[in-house]
């Protein structure tokens, strides 16, 4: 069971798969033609080895399997009891949860907002796509940017 605020650490062998990860993530990325930095701005190699890990740490104390598959997307991280997630990471403790809109009109079942710094991670909680997902709660976070979904941390589960 994982517990708001836990932390889960990664071990040397867990970072070693998402530096692996992160560099054939942004090999993909490249090969698509998208711009890594256009909503972090920052180094887009260690923004996919911190955002898989805290995909791996979510994984590691829901006890799923991460999706290891660099070379197609999808619109969640993982599948859990029967329901896709998509997993957020926010360096920042206090972060929101941030979604950007999806093509194709594809939403997995729930998000899940991950905090911290590699190898380092904090649960902070899940929302349903229904209570993301709503115009509402549409907003542009970076000007030149498409709007994002946000939830503040005091309303995830």
């Amino acid at each position: 069971m994982i517990i708001k605020g836990m932390p889960i650490v990664l071990n040397g062998v867990e970072q070693e798969i998402c530096q692996m990860i992160g560099k054939e993530r942004l090999r993909f990325d490249n090969w698509l033609g998208l711009d890594p930095k256009l909503y972090s701005g920052k180094d887009p190699l260690k923004t996919n080895i911190v955002s898989f890990g805290a995909e791996l740490a979510f994984c590691k104390e829901a006890n799923a399997y991460p999706d290891l598959n660099c070379e197609e997307i999808k619109p969640y991280d993982v599948k859990l009891h029967g329901k896709t997630i998509d997993i957020k990471y926010q360096e920042d403790r206090n972060g929101d949860l941030r979604c950007k809109g999806k093509e194709r009109g594809v939403w997995p079942d729930w998000y899940v907002l991950m905090t911290g710094t590699f190898p380092v991670y904090f649960y902070v909680g899940i929302m349903m796509k229904e209570n993301l997902i709503v115009p509402e709660r549409l907003k542009v976070i970076k000007q030149g940017c498409p709007p994002m979904y946000v939830a503040k941390q005091d309303e995830l589960d």
